[in-house]
């Protein structure tokens, strides 16, 4: 009787004879049903245990009953990346192509990537351009997944779901399209890495295996990097907590068999300077029998929080395109070094207010040494300070524990900003720094008696407490 009322709700003749007790077909509530999903005004809900397979096949007849197919789907806008101009997409396959790669597989060594096709058609052995990263890939084979089975198929049109091999550079996220038309989608958002761990091989074998497994890894994963540190020479991942984290070091040994060992997860942090400052740098110096000159004025002014880094030349300057380029990536990797602790400068501006050029003794190397001891320098006078990184938190909550969790976030440095009801659940959110929610998961299930869940994402830097200040060796 209530799938029955829901339905009349969305068709006039159900909701007529319901009121005069008239029986009423499967059929007809399925269409009445499926209007009222597409409109977003019911949501129909299944009960099953994937488990023991129970309820699966119900649930995928719904999606088929209920949702809707790629056709009844509004158009996407792509942009044509020649003139910028924005072109609306139906669901059409003699359209353009255009296709986004939403997941990358490393299946048996292999690169799998799976694809949405959302215009035109895709033949196996094709070429497409990848509108994302400016370049061009093939396609080898394409497939139709059934769970871990495969159907070979030779095309896909709009509105399928498929697998393509042969696809080297694409990465998740990535929009492909054809050479001669190419388009450009949104693709996928994907916050920034917050939280590192170093991982060393634990036998000689693993050591070999390691690399290749963790570039494998980053190819299904766009928010996991790996790089090495410099100094140190350990390999660091970052990822967005604990548990990504956990779940990464599980699948090396689960998937590649490489066994490694672990370090405590650090905090990313970043710099900032609290004062402007100008410089005036000179380089010079014989090396290998030539002398190298490099001689410029920097202006160095911090800049608002989540600004970014920032590089720019005084408009009176006349400078060789190739000089120019040199100067400012010289500069962004001087930044990327930090100036006390090793983290990267944001919320910086730097200026290149003058250039002075010695004809015959100016040379590239002379002026990358200026631009990046000036930088230093200059950084270093700025008063630099340590900023870290604040979290947006969504607790979930039974409303007995309500107080208890609050003055647990208070603890942490935790600024509540607004809690709604929802019955006898109350929804928390918060801004809380990263370094305080180390093993807040155990904490959380302890105060709310195993019911607290909590979704957590990267909101802004913000000026590190006095005691982490002083840890840097950063002046409070």
């Amino acid at each position: 009787e209530r799938v029955v009322e829901a339905a009349a709700d969305f068709d006039d003749d159900i909701m007529a004879d319901f009121l005069e007790g008239k029986p009423v077909t499967a059929d007809r509530l399925r269409i009445a049903l499926r209007r009222g999903t597409i409109s977003c005004g019911i949501s129909p809900v299944f009960l099953g245990s994937a488990l023991r397979n129970k309820g699966v096949q119900p649930l995928l007849d719904g999606v088929i009953d209920f949702l809707p197919s790629p056709k009844e789907a509004p158009p996407i806008e792509a942009r044509d990346p020649r003139d910028g101009n924005l072109i609306e997409l139906p669901c059409d396959p003699d359209g353009p192509l255009c296709a986004l790669a939403f997941k990358v597989l490393s299946d048996e060594g292999r690169k799998l990537t799976y694809l949405r096709m959302y215009s035109g058609r895709l033949t196996a052995g094709e070429t497409l351009y990848n509108s994302t990263r400016e370049g061009e890939d093939r396609v080898a084979r394409l497939f139709l997944m059934h769970a871990h089975k495969r159907e070979r198929i030779e095309q896909a049109r709009a509105g399928d779901i498929v697998a393509a091999t042969g696809l080297k550079d694409v990465l998740t996220g990535d929009a492909l399209c054809r050479p001669d038309r190419p388009l450009g989608i949104g693709g996928l958002s994907c916050p920034e890495p917050m939280v590192s761990i170093a991982v060393e091989p634990r036998a000689l074998e693993d050591r070999e295996k390691l690399p290749a497994a963790l570039e494998k890894l980053q190819w299904e994963d766009p928010t996991l990097r790996a790089r090495e540190d410099a100094e140190t020479g350990q390999t660091i991942l970052t990822g967005m907590g604990e548990l990504h984290l956990e779940v990464v070091v599980e699948r090396l040994a689960r998937d590649f068999h490489t066994q490694v060992q672990t370090g405590r997860p650090q905090v990313v942090y970043r710099e900032a300077l609290t004062r402007s400052r100008d410089h005036h740098e000179v380089f010079e110096r014989e090396i290998d029998g030539r002398l190298h000159h490099g001689e410029l004025t920097l202006h160095l002014e911090p800049l608002a929080r989540n600004s970014g880094l920032k590089i720019e030349m005084a408009p009176t300057l006349e400078l060789p395109e190739e000089w120019r380029m040199l100067l400012e990536e010289s500069l962004r990797q001087a930044a990327q070094g930090g100036v006390r602790a090793g983290y990267p400068l944001t919320d910086l501006g730097i200026r290149i207010t003058e250039v002075q050029i010695k004809p015959g003794v100016t040379t590239e190397i002379g002026l990358r040494a200026a631009a990046q001891r000036g930088f230093s320098m200059a950084a270093r006078e700025a008063q630099p300070i340590l900023l870290e990184p604040v979290m947006a938190l969504e607790l979930t909550i039974p409303s007995e524990s309500t107080g208890r969790v609050m003055g647990g976030l208070q603890q942490k440095r935790g600024q509540i900003e607004g809690m709604t009801s929802r019955g006898e659940i109350d929804v928390i959110r918060a801004r809380v720094a990263l370094e305080e929610m180390f093993g807040y998961m155990t904490e959380l299930r302890g105060a709310t008696k195993g019911r607290g869940t909590y979704t957590m994402e990267f909101s802004h830097f913000d000026q590190a407490p006095p005691e982490t200040l002083k840890r840097f060796g950063f002046t409070a």
